[in-house]
Order: C-alpha cells, then sequence, then structure tokens
C-alpha cells in the first residue's frame, strides 16, 4: 500500500518489527529507540494523516457533487 509520501511503508514496518524481535526489545518498542526510529514516526504518522485527509476529501465533494 502506497501512502501519501510515495513509497510503500510495510517493508519498512515489517524490518522495525523483525529487528525489534531479533533484539527481544517487544516490551516497548520505544525503550531503546533505533536511530532514525523518531524520523521514520513521523513520517508514517505524515502518511497516515494526509491518507486520511485524501478520504474524507474524497467524502465530502462526493457528498456535494
Amino acid at each position: 500500500m502506497n501512502c501519501a509520501l510515495g513509497f510503500d511503508t510495510k517493508p519498512i514496518l515489517l524490518a522495525s518489527y523483525v529487528t525489534h524481535g531479533a533484539r527481544r526489545a517487544t516490551a516497548n518498542q520505544f525503550e531503546r529507540p533505533a536511530k532514525g526510529a523518531g524520523v521514520l514516526m513521523a513520517l508514517l504518522i505524515l502518511g497516515e494523516m494526509a491518507g486520511f485527509a485524501v478520504v474524507v476529501t474524497g467524502v465530502v465533494f462526493g457528498q456535494l457533487v
């Protein structure tokens, strides 16, 4: 699934899950975050918000037109 940022987030998320599983850091994944985790989370949040905005815009314009 491509997000509004123009790239697929699933491989990034899957790699994060595998990394945390290998580190046995599954209780709290943000206790010892990997380098760049904050940036990736910010991009994920922005992508999710943009995707939601697209859906809401489509619903609004779909109801008005």
